[in-house]
């Protein structure tokens, strides 16, 4: 683009200027754990410390649940659903499963990805 100046008394000025278009970026959150596994006992419960921490201005709320748990455990979050903003994109959620007496979990792994 070029904008043109001009005096009264004919002289011009001229600017050149370009203008690229800033790549669009897809506001997204991530999910992690401090610690990447822990051994549960029969009868016992494991927590968990959940991270969840928006990028590029994600806002919205994010509902916990869990998927893929042997048998015989249950996983309850506090708090169940977190709401993350530009202003405030950290929050955490603690998860705590609970183990049945009569069974053995091992090896719970904590594999952290991103949506």
């Amino acid at each position: 683009m070029i904008i043109t100046a001009k005096a009264s008394n004919g002289k011009t000025g001229t600017l050149k200027l370009a203008l690229t278009e800033k790549p669009k970026v897809t506001p997204t959150f991530t999910v992690s754990s401090l610690k990447p596994e822990l051994t549960g006992n029969p009868g016992g419960t494991v927590s968990y410390l959940v991270k969840l921490e928006g990028k590029d201005k994600f806002a919205d709320t994010v509902t916990l649940f869990a998927t893929d748990l042997p048998k015989g455990v249950q996983a309850d979050f506090d708090p169940k659903e977190v709401t993350l903003s530009a202003e405030d994109a950290l929050k955490t959620s603690q998860v705590t499963l609970t183990v049945e007496k009569d069974i053995e979990c091992q090896g719970l792994r904590n594999n952290p990805s991103s949506h």
